[in-house]
């Protein structure tokens, strides 16, 4: 998958984790032993892969909207002093 559109999957999915897990907790009221958990697993996955998607456009157009300073984070990270 190319890295320009995998932050809108994964924003969009982990949207679409959150939504149902919302309705799960919604629909199944009187569930037990793993349905009773399931929702909050979806909510709390769906949180952090938006997160991370949404996070990662931001990013991306903070960089385009200011080039000096995405100049400087490349070489932040390409900085020998950096790399483990």
């Amino acid at each position: 998958m190319s890295k320009t559109i995998l932050p809108y999957f994964l924003t969009i999915g982990g949207f679409g984790l959150l939504i149902c897990g919302l309705y799960f907790i919604q629909a199944f009221e009187a569930s037990q032993g793993m349905l009773q958990a399931l929702p909050y697993i979806c909510i709390g996955i769906g949180c952090g892969i938006f997160g991370h998607g949404a996070g990662e456009l931001i990013s991306r157009l903070a960089m385009k909207n200011n080039p000096a300073a995405a100049k400087q984070l490349e070489i932040e990270q390409k900085d020998e002093r950096n790399l483990e």
